[in-house]
């Protein structure tokens, strides 16, 4: 007679995911990260408001950001967004009275934009760099 063993684990494995799946209905772990590497209350909040956007709008986003800021007296600061070492937005955020939240959803929908047009681009280059390897054959 075979050993139970295998099988219990096997069906506690099933148990177990299955409760993960249905604790986590919107499969929060597969979604990309906002990073915050602000500095300012401008920085945070518009960090805060395009991490809202993007998770209400671009729930399946995969890809991961970073929000960075280099702050000025003077000028405002300087927001940029990174994603995998790619700039994906650039903007100045004014030091006077700035609609941050709306400066924010327009950065959102133009980083999704800029991402999906990124993620073509590497599916191209990749077809390309696979015909360039057959022809050298």
């Amino acid at each position: 007679m075979k050993h139970p063993l295998p099988l219990i684990l096997f069906i506690s494995f099933l148990f177990v995911w299955g409760q993960v799946q249905a604790d986590n209905p919107d499969k929060d772990l597969s979604t990309g990260l906002t990073i915050d590497h602000t500095v300012s209350r401008f920085g945070h909040d518009f960090y805060r408001y395009l991490a809202d956007h993007r998770r209400t709008y671009f729930s399946d986003a995969t890809e991961n950001l970073i929000i960075r800021e280099r702050p000025s007296a003077r000028w405002g600061s300087i927001i940029w967004v990174e994603s995998y070492g790619n700039q994906v937005y650039y903007n100045r955020i004014g030091a006077g009275g700035t609609d941050i939240k709306s400066l924010a959803e327009s950065a959102s929908i133009q980083i999704n934009k800029r991402l999906q047009k990124l993620k073509v681009e590497r599916m191209f280059n990749k077809s390309v760099d696979l015909a360039e390897d057959e022809i050298q054959l």
